[in-house]
């Protein structure tokens, strides 16, 4: 089955990560398209000789459960073995799910050579059943990590090995497991934007956060506790005024990707300003709205403003930032009576 009849297959199941069975089908996939490197992954792997390698992915089996990726290898000998996989990036396995898929290989595929059991995650889990010694005719259980196959396959997608068509398919897998931070790698750059974020960057749009704070110092907040998040890098103002069913909320914004503004392509944060509570029926200006789906507040209805362009003057975009934040204070500070 070749990579994209595979995702076209893929769907999301409930109670499973969508980006799991994602994954596991783009990993198939990409085994499939090159006999070279199934039969690399395996001598890596489980140190097999292999002539074929099956590549196959949700199978059911008797006990109803279906393991995610299995790996059906002949040797050159003529011996046969089978490998399954269980991934799980973020969540945990089910109830004693391990060991039913132990039994079942011991139960199912008496006649393989070798039967191997892995647990691939995205690091060390503390939930992994504990296994009897392995034997000739038992199981062999081993834990994986998502970022050694990353690193393996790195390495193979540079060697002689790989060439045209191979390689270019895992390095696209390689690519989305770096998008999807499967991978351990850190260069001298990365720590140093780190530090650099930590201790200036991180600093200076508090700065920001801090003169728009100065100005929110305003009848019924002033003596006041507010509240912050500086990781987060944003602000929420106490109950607005003797009522207590209005506050504010402003920040930067780095994870917004739509049409009018995507920070993974523009390599800068959004900002925006937000009054949670109901406005009793009073308007705001064009440029406030609802929220995105996926923005949510426990204590009532909300309205925001968000950055949608950003003019640089001259090399600082400080002022930029500052002056959305202080427009969208003035007019949400009219829509609530406190001008």
């Amino acid at each position: 089955m070749s990579l994209f009849a595979r995702l076209f297959k893929y769907r999301a199941t409930d109670g499973r990560s969508p980006q799991e069975d994602f994954l596991t089908e783009a990993f198939a996939g990409v085994l499939e398209s090159s006999l070279p490197l199934r039969v690399a992954f395996v001598q890596w792997l489980v140190e097999l000789d292999a002539e074929s390698v099956q590549v196959e992915t949700q199978m059911v089996v008797e006990t109803g459960d279906k393991p995610d990726l299995w790996l059906l290898v002949r040797e050159h000998s003529g011996s046969r073995h089978v490998v399954l996989f269980e991934n799980k990036l973020w969540s945990g396995q089910g109830r004693d799910q391990l060991l039913r898929y132990k039994r079942y290989l011991q139960e199912h595929h008496r006649e393989a050579d070798s039967r191997t059991l892995i647990y691939l995650t995205l690091h060390a889990q503390n939930d992994v059943e504990p296994f009897e010694n392995a034997s000739s005719s038992s199981v062999v259980f081993r834990e994986l990590h998502w970022f050694q196959i990353f690193d393996w396959m790195n390495i193979w997608a540079q060697s002689v090995e790989a060439q045209g068509c191979d390689a270019v398919l895992a390095n696209e897998l390689l690519a989305l497991m770096e998008e999807w931070n499967l991978t351990t790698n850190l260069n001298a750059r990365d720590l140093a934007a780190a530090v650099a974020h930590r201790t200036s960057v991180e600093h200076r749009m508090l700065l920001i956060l801090d003169e728009v704070w100065k100005a929110c110092q305003f009848r019924g907040t002033k003596d006041k506790k507010w509240s912050y998040e500086r990781r987060l890098l944003n602000y929420k103002s106490p109950w607005i005024g003797d009522d207590e069913n209005q506050y504010f909320e402003f920040g930067f914004d780095f994870y917004r990707e739509d049409q009018q503004w995507n920070v993974h392509h523009l390599q800068l944060p959004s900002a925006y300003f937000a009054i949670i509570g109901e406005l009793g029926g009073k308007r705001l200006p064009r440029g406030w709205g609802a929220p995105p789906d996926d923005w949510e507040w426990k204590d009532g209805p909300a309205r925001m403003k968000r950055l949608n362009a950003l003019e640089a003057q001259g090399e600082s975009l400080h002022k930029a930032y500052l002056e959305f934040f202080k427009k969208a204070l003035k007019e949400a500070e009219k829509a609530v009576g406190l001008e």
